[in-house]
């Protein structure tokens, strides 16, 4: 699962797992496509045979998603690839805002809605995770992890290209 945004019109997606070793072949995943849409959500699933059986084959590898509401306590942080570094980054800087989880149009200001609204990915509307701290260009997509090293969200962005300490990432427990 990634942002819709980071990958719309692309004609070539890979991922790589940055918690998988660096001398496993998978660690790299080439010619995926997207194969469901949240338009809502901002967000896309991507998938390919080889990702596929190689999931089968090793049903142990990966990140594992939260599954309760108690997995939004403590710690946040991002693994992704900001500003195009090519080794990943873990940003740990980012905190829960008190609330949680809100309605994207409550972090927008008045004069931006009207911008987001025309866009309409995500909605502005749905509800995210609203965070402080920064999700920097190249982390939308990115994971972010609860404590316990479970995904509670997937970075979206925000105000000032991320760097404004407004920022939000999609809640995986809201998307179906």
């Amino acid at each position: 699962v990634t942002a819709l945004h980071g990958v719309a019109g692309c004609e070539d997606i890979s991922a790589t797992n940055p918690l998988i070793s660096s001398n496993d072949l998978a660690k790299r995943f080439e010619d995926l496509q997207v194969t469901q849409v949240s338009f809502e959500h901002d967000l896309a699933v991507l998938s390919s045979p080889e990702l596929v059986s190689y999931l089968s084959q090793n049903p142990n590898v990966g990140l594992r998603t939260a599954t309760s509401m108690t997995a939004l306590i403590g710690s946040i942080k991002v693994i992704g690839f900001p500003l195009n570094v090519t080794e990943h980054v873990e940003t740990n800087d980012i905190q829960l805002r008190p609330g949680g989880i809100v309605p994207l149009t409550s972090r927008i200001p008045l004069e931006l809605q009207g911008d987001f609204a025309s866009c309409g990915s995500p909605s502005i509307n749905s509800n995210v995770l609203d965070l402080e701290g920064t999700i920097r260009p190249g982390e939308s997509g990115a994971p972010v992890l609860n404590s316990a090293d479970e995904v509670i969200g997937v970075g979206l962005g925000g105000l000032g290209e991320g760097t404004s300490d407004i920022v939000w990432a999609a809640f995986l427990s809201e998307v179906t």
